[in-house]
Parts: structure tokens; C-alpha cells; sequence
């Protein structure tokens, strides 16, 4: 189940999101264990998400127990919606099913984008199963 995140879950489940976006098989673009960024960017990320009236915070819970949290924002001129923080323990293909239903019933008619990391199969496999439409393909290189 997907519920909107307090400011209490923020703090409480902080650590374990930032854990989950440092392994690359159970996060999103964008990566947060590239080497160059850090925790404090990250948590700076999330509060932005929080305190912002065009992003948002949403828990993923499975039996009481929380298992991610998905990051997103939009842009409702240009109908564009995109995750900024796509961190799912376990039941990925769960967490998309719920997250799709919620950005359906939210946000009818915007263009929604995501960003995975190669190394995140289950993301990518349930992506081609719905019929999902790569339109960039890159390497995350850093100098």
C-alpha cells in the first residue's frame, strides 16, 4: 500500500531509504551510490520532496511493514510527472503496479518518466512487461 509520508515517517525511514538508494538493485535515477554524491545531498533531496507543493513522498507498505518509498514530482503546465527517488526493498513489481494506479488516479493524462540503473532487474523487467517505452539509454560516467 502507498500512503503519503509525515514528517515522522521522513525522519524515521530516512536512513533506511538512503540505504536503499546506495544499492543500484533497489533504486532509481537519480543513483546516490555514483561515488560523488552523499548523504547530505540526499536527505537535502528528500526535504525538498516534503516541504514542496510539486513533489511528494510516498511510503510503500507491505503487511505494516515499510518497504521503500517512491519520490516524485510534477509539473502540471507540461503534464509531466517523474520519479526523484524510486527505493523499493522488495515486491518491486508491487510498488509499480500501486504507484501507477496512484499516478493514474492523480495525474491523468501527464507523460510519466522513470530512470533505472541496468543492475535493477526487476524494475527493468516489469518496465518491458507493461510495455514500457525506452527512450534514453546512457552510461553514468563520472570525471
Amino acid at each position: 500500500m502507498l500512503v503519503k509520508a509525515t514528517k515522522e515517517d521522513i525522519e524515521q525511514y530516512m536512513d533506511f531509504a538512503y540505504s536503499l538508494a546506495m544499492d543500484q538493485t533497489k533504486s532509481g535515477y537519480p543513483l546516490c551510490s555514483d561515488g560523488v554524491s552523499t548523504k547530505e545531498e540526499f536527505v537535502e533531496q528528500v526535504w525538498k520532496s516534503f516541504h514542496n507543493d510539486y513533489r511528494d513522498v510516498l511510503l510503500f507498505v507491505i503487511d505494516g511493514a515499510v518497504e521503500g518509498w517512491i519520490q516524485f514530482f510534477y509539473i502540471e503546465q507540461d503534464r509531466y510527472l517523474q520519479t526523484n527517488g524510486f527505493l523499493i526493498n522488495r515486491n518491486t513489481e508491487q510498488a509499480f503496479t500501486e504507484f501507477l494506479e496512484y499516478a493514474c488516479a492523480h495525474f491523468t493524462g501527464y507523460d510519466l518518466y522513470l530512470g533505472f540503473p541496468k543492475r535493477n532487474a526487476s524494475a527493468i523487467s516489469f518496465l518491458q512487461k507493461t510495455g514500457c517505452r525506452l527512450i534514453q539509454e546512457s552510461y553514468h560516467d563520472i570525471f
